[in-house]
């Protein structure tokens, strides 16, 4: 909301056509519901990123934690109702 109305402003008061896409992008609802979705699995990912960059990082913890950034990613996008799913990566199989 806080973007949107920025945008608003911008792209009327200094007839900014950068400001008047964004502002189109976020007064979209497609776009919201994009970003309702995105923002904890990125939220997730970030996580396992900051922990695959540390200097004293446990491999056995990062693995722990991708793979269960990976199952709680395809709970999302699958839904709960579908057990004994098998994720393939690369010759690895998960069960989601």
């Amino acid at each position: 909301m806080k973007l949107r109305t920025h945008f608003g402003i911008a792209r009327l008061s200094e007839k900014c056509y950068t400001a008047e896409v964004l502002y189109g992008m976020h007064s979209d609802v497609t776009n919201e519901l994009y970003v309702l979705f995105l923002k904890p699995v990125l939220s997730s990912v970030q996580h396992v990123n900051k922990a695959f960059q540390a200097n004293e990082a446990d491999p056995s913890k990062f693995l722990q934690d991708l793979t269960l950034v990976i199952k709680s990613l395809a709970k999302m996008v699958r839904g709960r109702d579908k057990e004994q799913n098998k994720l393939r990566f690369d010759g690895l199989v998960l069960m989601a």
